[in-house]
Formats: C-alpha cells, sequence, structure tokens
C-alpha cells in the first residue's frame, strides 16, 4: 500500500492507512492490577468474572477482575457492554460442541501452485444455538492461509456445548491443515 506524504500531515488519515496496511488494531486494551502489573493486549471472553485475555505478543492470559483496578474494572464492563456475544463464554464444559456441518477452506488455483502447506488454528465462540459467532487466528504458519482458514470456519454449524446439561457459549480452537 503507498501512503501519499500528505496523508502523513493528518493523523487519523495516517492511523487509518496503517491500519489498513498492517491489519492490526491500533488501540490494545490496557489492564492493571491492583499489584501494578500491566497487561496489554486484547479482550477475548469473559465469564464468572474471569477475564480471557490475549497478550500482544499472542500469549494467553486469565485475569480475575476482582484483582483490577478500579479503572480497568470500568473498562472491562465497557467492553462487555459492546461485546455481549462474548460474555458468559465457557472454555471447560462438560459436554463439548460436536460438528455436524463442517466447511473446507477454498483454496484459490493461484496459491494450489504456489505448493504450500500449513497449518491454522482458528479460536471461535459458538453460541447456544451451535453457530459460530466469533472467529478469529489463534496461531499459523502460513499467513496465505489464514482468512480461507476463517471463512470457511464461520461456515460450521455445530451441536452446542453443554454445562450442567444446558447448551452454552464456548470457545474452542479448531485446527485446519493445509496441503498442497
Amino acid at each position: 500500500m503507498n501512503i501519499r506524504f500528505s496523508a502523513l500531515k493528518r493523523p487519523l488519515a495516517f492511523a487509518f492507512a496503517l491500519l489498513l496496511a498492517t491489519g492490526q488494531s491500533l488501540l490494545a486494551t490496557v489492564l492493571v492490577d491492583q499489584a501494578g502489573n500491566r497487561y496489554e493486549g486484547e479482550i477475548d471472553t469473559l465469564l464468572n468474572g474471569e477475564i480471557s485475555f490475549t497478550l500482544a505478543d499472542g500469549s494467553s492470559q486469565t485475569i480475575q477482575v476482582v484483582d483490577l483496578t478500579s479503572e480497568s474494572r470500568a473498562a472491562v464492563e465497557n467492553w462487555a457492554a459492546r461485546n455481549p456475544d462474548k460474555v458468559d463464554v465457557h472454555t471447560r464444559v462438560d459436554e463439548p460442541p460436536v460438528p455436524t456441518r463442517t466447511v473446507a477452506p477454498v483454496v484459490p488455483p493461484e496459491l494450489r501452485r504456489q505448493n504450500l502447506s500449513g497449518m491454522v488454528s482458528v479460536a471461535v465462540i459458538i453460541n447456544e444455538r451451535g453457530q459460530v459467532i466469533d472467529s478469529r487466528i489463534n496461531r499459523s504458519n502460513q499467513p496465505e492461509f489464514d482468512q480461507l482458514a476463517v471463512d470457511a470456519v464461520r461456515q460450521w454449524r455445530f451441536q452446542p456445548g453443554k454445562k450442567d446439561g444446558q447448551p452454552v457459549k464456548v470457545r474452542v480452537i479448531i485446527p485446519l491443515r493445509f496441503n498442497s
């Protein structure tokens, strides 16, 4: 992507151009606990006062809301209000979700000709009706396959996961292997 010098004079235009060029968020969430530890990254889910958090380096961290400063607790409450589908999401259930419909990624001919192979893990949230309501790359060793993996997994359907006999929202990791 070419960024003209004139865009650099306007901070918002530059920030937007940088966002488009890198595909990354410019606004990371920063949480601070009462001991002064600082966590920078992205909130994934919230369940019973426990935050699933992806740090800026890609690693995962579980943070207790009760341990956060009042400002960070307020930030989590604001996040929860903006992201209701990611609240009350389980990672441990009595019965895991079971795929009832899977869709294979469609690899375009130009990628096939490159003879690439790789592994992409997609983190998904499956709702109480077995629909994928959120998906994002968890790990990947071949970025060319990332969007193909996400597009395919978004079409999957599941028998919902259950906790105490009741369907619940569940976050799971789906690994997909690409071979040419």
